[in-house]
């Protein structure tokens, strides 16, 4: 997040620091793959230049630094500590392709920055001054080169009002307490007795008590920049559209593909939105679906978006399952629909060639497969299975393999890469993860994994157990230097040293392992 030049809001953000974190849609990959779905040639992440306002202390950025280091990279934020914290990582990781800046948004002159092919600006657009909202489009105006994008996620009307109703009754009970420590405390009974003040058959009673489930597992400093602090506001898609284009610059898509696609629309309100012209289609979503919280891609205003083949796209992308989904694995001879648990209701495959494709994805999670070799097993596989079953030619077979993968990744069941995320498909001889992850793992930072998700709740032996994973070492040498680890360290918690075991067996290292290739921390 960024902040003004006030000193109350220097208060905010270097005393109450909003915590790095790695966004899931406003990250390269996710731009990359949804603005080339929608017509637009974005720059190979292998040699592009990115900006990110509001970049913290660099979680969301440095990562990519670490892959593509033939790749140039600015974050810029006014919390010192954060900026501090951020340049030390990179010093540490002796990074020469990143570079941060302590600097208020409003006051950052285009030619410093110079051509950019991504700009990121994840938290920032609600919690800004209108200078500061300016000043970033401006900064996309001006900064972005011909096939450049910038992704911007801010808070939205109509879903936000409920939001908006609680924000005003927790500032409304903090009152004058000046302690943002005291702050936090009473915002959290405040959501507490909102919760119990309502009845529970209402759709307010129904809102309040499922936030209050949300916000007793929220970060304090979650809880403080959303609820607490002094700005916070939330916009109308077709305001923020209308603000974008006064910058010349133009709506490309939703970062979040599935929000685009209209998962959870009912009929009428789908034929609504296809009946409605362009430029009222995103708003009409936001009605029906109550958005209120959008990641929004825009590009400059001169250029002309073409119109891909997403099924063709698709069809040469990478996919793989969006989660393990190892609870819902199913009988792949079996002729049953395979139900998946959707955010918003559920999916029904019932169509014997995804069905197939499903299985395998899910099998070999978090690898990716091309939708030719999916078509490829589920044929095999239907041969043996389903004999009775007609096989297509292999160019409609794929085809329509393509468009049922398209419609799964509309509804979030998986994900596609036009530049797969480099994931270790098994535990190796000697395991490795790469160095941000060690670096993060030993000094107890948070752990971003190969799909850029939030690590978190690893515990200390799998911390450390990350840090030694440089590729030099085997199981057994693993084992041997973790025992050590736990003798010299877990001596308050663990039985005496006589009770421990000489040597933690190489099986129990395996499982360790095996738990953090799921989380897909491990490389090849």
């Amino acid at each position: 997040m960024d902040s003004s030049t006030d000193s109350t809001k220097i208060f905010e953000y270097d005393q109450v620091a909003y915590p790095g974190l790695a966004e899931r849609h406003i990250q390269l990959r996710c731009l990359e793959f949804a603005a080339t779905m929608h017509g637009v040639a974005p720059a190979d992440l292998a040699h592009c230049r990115v900006l990110e306002l509001g970049c913290a202390d660099g979680t969301n950025l440095i990562p990519f630094a670490v892959e593509f280091p033939e790749s140039q990279f600015i974050g810029i934020d006014l919390a010192s500590d954060a900026i501090r914290q951020a340049e030390q990582t990179a010093q540490e990781l002796e990074l020469s392709n990143i570079e941060f800046r302590c600097q208020n948004i409003s006051d950052v002159e285009s030619a410093s920055i110079g051509t950019v092919d991504y700009v990121l600006c994840p938290g920032v657009f609600s919690w800004a001054t209108d200078d500061e909202r300016s000043a970033i489009l401006r900064l996309c105006q001006h900064c972005l080169s011909a096939d450049g994008i910038a992704a911007i996620s801010f808070n939205t009307l109509p879903g936000w009002n409920w939001g908006s109703t609680l924000r005003d009754y927790v500032r409304f009970s903090v009152g004058d307490l000046a302690d943002p420590r005291e702050q936090i405390a009473e915002a959290r009974r405040a959501i507490e007795l909102m919760a119990e003040a309502t009845p529970a058959d209402t759709l307010q009673g129904v809102y309040y008590r499922r936030t209050r489930e949300q916000a007793r597992g929220w970060r304090d400093t979650y809880l403080y920049h959303e609820y607490i602090s002094d700005r916070n506001r939330a916009f109308y898609f077709h305001d923020f559209q209308r603000m974008a284009e006064e910058h010349e610059l133009r709506f490309v898509a939703e970062a979040d593909f599935q929000h685009s696609s209209g998962v959870g629309l009912q009929p009428p309100a789908r034929l609504a939105v296809s009946q409605a012209s362009p430029d009222k289609r995103e708003q009409l979503i936001d009605y029906f679906l109550d958005t209120g919280y959008r990641k929004s891609i825009l590009c400059r205003s001169d250029r002309e978006l073409g119109s891909p083949s997403q099924v063709q796209m698709i069809a040469k992308s990478e996919l793989a399952t969006s989660q393990s989904y190892e609870r819902f694995r199913f009988d792949l001879s079996s002729s049953d629909p395979v139900n998946l648990p959707l955010e918003r209701g559920s999916v029904a495959i019932t169509d014997p060639f995804a069905r197939a494709a499903i299985w395998k994805l899910m099998n070999q999670w978090p690898r990716t497969a091309t939708v030719k070799a999916l078509y490829e097993f589920a044929v095999e596989t239907l041969v043996k299975t389903a004999p009775h079953i007609a096989l297509p030619s292999p160019s409609a077979g794929i085809e329509a393999m393509s468009r049922s993968m398209l419609a799964l990744f509309g509804a979030g069941v998986i994900e596609a890469f036009i530049r797969p995320p480099i994931i270790a498909a098994e535990v190796s001889e000697k395991p490795m993860a790469n160095r941000l992850v060690r670096h993060s793992a030993k000094r107890n930072m948070l752990v971003v994994n190969q799909w850029h998700q939030n690590c978190q709740g690893l515990s200390n032996a799998q911390r450390h157990l990350l840090s030694l994973l440089d590729g030099t070492r085997n199981i057994s040498q693993l084992a041997h230097e973790l025992q050590q680890w736990q003798n010299e360290n877990l001596e308050s918690v663990a039985p005496p040293r006589s009770e421990l075991p000489r040597e933690l067996p190489s099986a129990d290292v395996t499982t360790m392992l095996h738990s953090l290739l799921q989380r897909r921390l491990l490389v090849s």
